[in-house]
């Protein structure tokens, strides 16, 4: 991205990137405290741009919440498995404590391999909203669109799909239950990776997310803490009848 001002990206796989959500009043602030969090975990901040978008593409109400979108690289003197947990740490680690009441922020994604375009609008608006995506020298090995209406709770640029390791339509009405059984077994977690620092990831399904986003969160602190690809957890947690229920039944989305 030649907006990052001739920073010299490394290698791919070497380094991560994530669309943030943050406010134009709080949004220099949050990105430095994410910096610090950043440097505390051993991984560097190689720079941030605005993502260019054209928000004439999109509608007035959409308009009324939009964000400041804010693209991070980030980078750290590891091997690539081990940058992927890192990262994974990072992103949950700044969830829980850079956010704050006044603040908003939110990551969209932070991965060495995918970037999430989402918001509060149809298909058709997200590729002139998000001047990147008709750039010709944006290359990508797979694509993956996801777009339906909100139905049971209000539609927000946040809650729009797709979230970070799923997309998917559907309902559940155990949401409540789901999420309890989901923070009792936290006190019996264990992590040779982690160790004790496996609760500074906790908890496991962050706050005010859509039945989705809280399946979501559970999809990938199991694939991510727990060391499992993606279709070993689905498969795993089809054996308690609790997460059958979670993750087959339907999780509802909740964006454009």
């Amino acid at each position: 991205f030649r907006a990052l001002k001739g920073i010299q990206l490394p290698e791919f796989g070497k380094y991560a990137t994530g669309i943030f959500y943050l406010d134009k009043n709080t949004h220099l602030e949050a990105e430095k405290d994410f910096e610090t969090l950043a440097a505390s975990l051993g991984i560097s901040v190689l720079g941030w741009r605005d993502v260019p978008v054209d928000s004439n593409a999109i509608g007035i109400v959409a308009r009324k919440s939009e964000p400041v979108s804010r693209q991070v690289f980030v980078t750290a003197d590891l091997d690539k498995e081990a940058l992927k947990k890192q990262i994974f740490v990072l992103r949950k680690r700044a969830t829980h404590e850079v956010t704050k009441p006044d603040r908003r922020f939110y990551i969209c994604s932070l991965s060495t391999l995918t970037i999430v375009y989402k918001g509060l609008f149809n298909s058709d608006q997200l590729w002139h909203y998000y001047t990147d995506l008709l750039n010709p020298e944006f290359d990508t090995y797979l694509a993956l669109v996801h777009t339906r209406f909100s139905t049971n709770t209000f539609p927000s640029w946040e809650r729009a799909h797709p979230l970070r390791v799923l997309a998917h339509n559907g309902e559940i009405n155990t949401l409540r239950g789901n999420v309890n059984f989901m923070k009792a077994r936290e006190g019996v977690m264990k992590s040779e990776t982690f160790g004790a620092d496996l609760k500074k990831l906790y908890p496991v399904v962050e706050p005010n997310l859509s039945d989705s986003g809280s399946a979501d969160c559970c999809l990938e602190f199991l694939a991510m803490a727990g060391q499992r690809s993606l279709p070993e957890v689905i498969k795993f947690n089809q054996i308690s009848i609790r997460f059958l229920i979670f993750f087959i039944a339907g999780c509802h989305d909740d964006g454009s």
